[in-house]
């Protein structure tokens, strides 16, 4: 009896779980498309004989590793719309997402 009320369950919860994986894949393809671009210029300026860029470099390499993740996306969400006037607002994230897929 259990196993038919865990088979229920699983067939009303699969396409939420199956939707939430195309975002998280989504999220992680755009995120490597992202990072590889900027960790070869950051490698690359790291060994630049030019030292005011390889300070800028050490110093945003300390940065983002001595400030949490959490505190990250806090500034991102909700300190770059206060920046600019013409900045990306993040509080309509549904219906940015239902377009993407």
């Amino acid at each position: 009896m259990e196993e038919i009320i865990m088979i229920d369950y699983l067939g009303q919860i699969l396409p939420a779980l199956l939707s939430g994986t195309k975002m998280t894949l989504s999220v992680f393809f755009w995120t490597l498309i992202a990072s590889v671009p900027l960790g070869a210029i950051v490698g690359l300026g790291m060994i630049s004989k030019f030292k005011p860029l390889v300070w800028l470099i050490n110093f945003y390499v300390w940065l983002m590793r001595g400030t949490p993740l959490l505190l990250q996306l806090i500034i991102v969400f909700y300190g770059l719309p206060l920046m600019h006037p013409f900045a990306i607002v993040f509080h309509d994230m549904k219906r940015l997402y239902s377009h993407s897929f």
